[in-house]
């Protein structure tokens, strides 16, 4: 459970740098910057043996043998195609990505009994994520609420299940598709 913690506390500071970054960069300079990043993390985690600390520390261990590095990987790549297609909606979608998602599984973790549809997630943690995403959301979007409704249902499905699609990717995406259509 600690190392949940911990790789949560990782994801919303990766991800709020990420955010960050995007104020101070055109779009041209962060989308180089997040696919170099990519390329750096991969290398990085096949070819050092430092990598093995990071990995034992902060992977799952079900994508320990399957894809080493996933988690910050599909964040950068949430992150690239996010900032390709709604580039000024990508502070607010990052936003999201870092504080709900972060949020709603140390939350659920902590205090979520009940679980979602035979999932690991709990209906605690989706109401984190839905609170969050809110307090996010009302500053850009006057439809804050059912955007943060919408992504929060996104948020229930359990990625794991399915080998090439991850939260990390979709849940940025689908914010930045709501805010730029609504």
């Amino acid at each position: 459970m600690r190392r949940e913690y911990a790789r949560q506390g990782l994801h919303i500071t990766f991800t709020s740098g990420l955010a960050l970054l995007s104020l101070v960069v055109s779009q041209p300079v962060f989308l180089v910057i997040v696919v170099s990043s990519m390329l750096v993390l991969v290398w990085f985690v096949r070819h050092r043996p430092e990598s093995t600390f990071f990995l034992r520390v902060m992977e799952r261990a079900h994508d320990k043998q399957r894809f080493p590095g996933r988690g910050a990987v599909m964040v950068l790549l949430g992150a690239f195609f996010t900032a390709l297609l709604f580039p000024s909606q990508l502070l607010p979608a990052l936003l999201v990505l870092a504080v709900s998602d972060g949020l709603s599984t140390i939350i659920g973790m902590r205090f979520g009994k009940k679980k979602i549809f035979r999932t690991k997630k709990s209906w605690v943690g989706s109401g984190a994520f839905f609170v969050s995403a809110s307090a996010i959301l009302v500053f850009f979007s006057a439809l804050w609420f059912v955007i943060a409704f919408v992504v929060t249902c996104a948020e229930m499905i359990d990625y794991h299940a399915y080998a090439f699609i991850d939260d990390n990717v979709v849940l940025p995406l689908l914010t930045g598709a709501l805010l730029f259509v609504l």
